[in-house]
């Protein structure tokens, strides 16, 4: 779907946001682009393990500096992890307004495979 396709699906004013994804440590590198509406990080995940060709076969966290965002029912409540926060209801626009939309963000596949999300670019559809 092009970017004009989501803008005239979506509406007049949402933000249409641009990921480049890549696979750590792999040789010859493997990457998708994809753009996505303004979803809520449960849905984002879905997007990359379909864009990527997963099955959703592994625990999940968002990382973005030393902040990690995971599944809430991934979190451990008997011995919690003070830098893991739930995403629960959270969006790629609280990513980008509180992280600032250039920097990395990652998600921690916690099996020592990670995929690397750059550049959180939001651009107003027409």
């Amino acid at each position: 779907m092009t970017k004009t396709e989501l803008a005239q699906q979506s509406g007049s004013g949402q933000t249409v946001y641009q990921f480049k994804i890549s696979l750590r440590g792999i040789k010859p590198p493997i990457w998708r682009s994809i753009e996505t509406l303004d979803v809520t990080l449960s849905k984002f995940h879905e997007a990359i393990q379909t864009a990527i060709g997963w099955t959703n076969s592994h625990l999940h966290a968002f990382v973005v500096g030393q902040v990690r965002y995971t599944d809430p029912r991934m979190l451990d409540d008997v011995f919690p992890d003070p830098s893991e926060k739930p995403y629960g209801k959270m969006k790629i626009s609280d990513l980008v307004v509180w992280h600032h939309a250039d920097q990395e963000i990652t998600l921690d596949l916690m099996d020592d495979a990670a995929e690397r999300i750059a550049n959180a670019n939001g651009a107003e559809s027409e």
